[in-house]
């Protein structure tokens, strides 16, 4: 099992008993990331049109999503989301700058956002975890997906286009960012294996206090239990997380 502990802070201010982030490399801080859990996911209603969910959209319910981490998807399955790719059930993620994924295989997995109305045109970016995908970090070995790059690709569309025109490859950039599915496309190479997601807003502090805690080498999950046979994903050990591949 692989260990990884690689901090990206560039300087530590010893007589401040502080560290402190490289802006650059900021968003590779596990400690600034929020794990993406089904709870994320609702039903949205745009309370003036409700044929359309953009930014104005409302929680109007709760919804079950799929959830497969940790299992090995193959060709045209869902990993995680509403496998229907539905208009109105989605996580909300716009307020976040980065989507990280951690996992094996590909290309071929499909990042779905952005569908605003029924059978509508979506925003669709296929990935896969590999040095060949633009999007692979090879210090942390994942994906990490700028949102903006989300809101302002091109669309993938059903047929000729949808109800409102929009076609396979046609511009619309939106300042919203949803997340309906991550789901695996019919060619590509499989299975995929997706072990966990993570999002990350920029703009926080990069300063944290040193703290004393107690060294024993065990791990602990993010709600602080302590797990005797952790497997793949992001733990807590001796005070720092840690992510076991």
């Amino acid at each position: 099992m692989k260990i990884f502990t690689k901090s990206v802070f560039a300087a530590i201010a010893l007589m401040a008993g502080v560290t402190t982030a490289n802006a650059q490399d900021e968003w590779m801080d596990p400690e600034q990331w929020v794990e993406v859990v089904p709870e994320m996911w609702f039903q949205w209603s745009n309370p003036d049109d409700e044929t359309h969910c953009t930014k104005e959209a409302e929680m109007t319910g709760e919804m079950t999503p799929a959830w497969n981490l940790n299992a090995e998807i193959g060709a045209g399955s869902c990993i995680l989301g509403a496998e229907n790719v539905t208009y109105n059930l989605y996580a909300d993620i716009s307020e976040y700058d980065k989507l990280i994924i951690f996992g094996t295989g590909g290309p071929g997995m499909r990042v779905m956002c952005n569908r605003v109305i029924n059978e509508g045109a979506w925003k669709n970016l296929v990935v896969g975890f590999n040095a060949d995908d633009p999007h692979w970090n090879a210090d942390l070995e994942c994906l990490a997906i700028d949102l903006e790059e989300l809101k302002t690709m091109t669309l993938t569309a059903n047929g000729d286009g949808d109800e409102e025109g929009y076609k396979t490859g046609d511009e619309r950039v939106d300042d919203f960012c949803h997340l309906h599915c991550l789901k695996n496309a019919w060619g590509g190479e499989f299975p995929v294996t997706v072990t966990a997601v993570y999002l990350w807003k920029g703009g926080q502090t990069a300063i944290k206090a040193v703290k004393n805690v107690k060294k024993d080498n065990a791990y602990y999950n993010l709600q602080g239990m302590r797990i005797a046979n952790p497997s793949k994903g992001l733990f807590i050990q001796n005070g720092k997380k840690v992510i076991l591949k």
